[in-house]
């Protein structure tokens, strides 16, 4: 039987994949929507140029198309059915001057290589880099420094308009106030502002966290006397009120296993307890990945506070279902050239409700709810004792939320799981690996 935690101690279960799986990866990219994680790249003996989707719900990986490129070091964000991957070129004289910039369309299952303006190289420079930051703020992707070949670190601030496809530049690389050269970092959005933790500079290791607010446009140093040692490589994520950083180290150094948490409202860190289990995973360059009500800070209403109108509850319920008539497509196999569909709804498929869940409601999302709810087949089961929840207990959390579409409402009636993905040291077994825990024991 294994050791369970104590109150402010954390366990990380491993969690078994069956076939196909990924190989293991360092300095991949990774990215949730809806109910499935995507990997792009990385490295493991050499540059990969793979990308991979994992199931949440069956446990389950499966290989899509992918570009040419071979990427590390890249990032990629999600936003509205698009995943845009950034970076991670290997430099050689073909890819000089080459857009290092990649938009994923979900439902398409297509890939476009979006493509560089002139005038766009006169007030910004979306040059390739590695080791960078990318958040999603507004209908804007937020890139932060990296290592530029031949140049090094970079101070850049540059942002990506979704709407428009065009890039502009936040900060410019010569300002005095701000992170400075930085790559290796991680950054999070929280409310209207930016966080930035750590990474390496021209030469030394940091361990400060800055803040962007992106309503004044201004950097702030957030001061602590106590706070995580120098660190690189490590992953970020924003977990209710708070920010949680895992792993990472120095270079030419063990990877560590520490978990720190910053609270954003006291502007406290601390440091939260691992058991003392030598199977405990210590990483760098992996990827971290909330998944679950409380890792989504920007659904701002309580469905407590929802007033909804019976026929918008009908139209919600109706569009559930079709949802879930449609989890049987599977997408095509890629060896079999047919073309891969997927239908994933977004916000502007489900009507947006200013409304109190009522218990009809309630019984519309019954179906749909119990097809994220724990079972012995996929990570949540580990995390709920009585795996007859119920979906009245779901819905009656205070859960914030903005909009009601069938992600969200998958999104706030499943447990909080906190997923491990990948990282050096690799594993022994040549597979990815894939870590979990339950935070809300933090």
């Amino acid at each position: 039987m294994k050791q369970e935690a104590e109150a402010g101690e954390f366990l990380w279960e491993h969690l078994p994949l069956g076939e196909p799986v990924p190989c293991d990866r360092y300095k991949h990219a990774c990215c949730l929507y809806g109910r499935f994680i995507y990997v792009h790249g990385g490295r493991e003996t050499g540059s990969l140029g793979d990308f991979w989707r994992y199931n949440l719900e069956c446990n389950e990986w499966e290989q899509l198309k992918c570009t040419e490129e071979k990427l590390e070091g890249h990032s990629m964000v999600a936003y509205q059915g698009v995943l845009c991957v950034f970076g991670g070129v290997i430099d050689s004289a073909f890819t000089q001057g080459k857009c290092p910039l990649w938009m994923y369309e979900i439902d398409a299952a297509k890939w476009i290589l979006c493509p560089r303006r002139e005038l766009e190289l006169k007030c910004a420079s979306p040059d390739n880099r590695k080791g960078h930051s990318a958040v999603v703020y507004g209908s804007s992707m937020y890139i932060y420094g990296g290592y530029l070949d031949l140049k090094g670190p970079s101070s850049e601030f540059l942002a990506f308009n979704f709407d428009t496809r065009r890039w502009s530049l936040v900060s410019p690389s010569c300002s005095d106030h701000g992170p400075g050269c930085r790559h290796l970092h991680s950054a999070v959005v929280y409310g209207a502002a930016m966080y930035l933790f750590g990474g390496l500079n021209v030469k030394d290791e940091q361990n400060d966290l800055w803040k962007w607010n992106f309503s004044s446009n201004t950097w702030s140093k957030i001061k602590a006397s106590y706070r995580p040692p120098k660190t690189v490589g490590h992953s970020s994520v924003v977990y209710r009120d708070s920010m949680l950083i895992f792993g990472g180290g120095r270079p030419n150094c063990a990877s560590v296993n520490s978990l720190w948490k910053f609270q954003f409202n006291s502007q406290t860190w601390k440091k939260l307890a691992a058991l003392q289990d030598v199977t405990q995973p210590s990483k760098m360059y992996h990827s971290l990945i909330g998944f679950g009500c409380s890792f989504q800070p920007n659904l701002k209403h309580s469905l407590n506070d929802l007033n909804c109108k019976q026929t918008d509850l009908q139209k919600t319920s109706s569009k559930l279902r079709y949802f879930q008539s449609q989890r049987s497509n599977k997408i095509a196999d890629i060896s079999d050239g047919n073309v891969m569909e997927m239908k994933i709804f977004t916000q502007s498929d489900l009507p947006v409700h200013s409304c109190s869940v009522q218990t009809s409601f309630e019984d519309s999302l019954t179906d749909e709810v119990q097809t994220i709810l724990p079972t012995e087949n996929n990570p949540f089961s580990l995390f709920v004792e009585d795996k007859a929840v119920s979906t009245a207990a779901m819905v009656e959390k205070d859960i914030q939320c903005q909009h009601i579409t069938s992600l969200d409402m998958t999104v706030c009636c499943c447990p909080d799981v906190l997923l491990l993905i990948g990282g050096k040291p690799l594993s022994c077994s040549g597979k990815i690996t894939l870590w979990q825990t339950k935070p809300n024991i933090i």
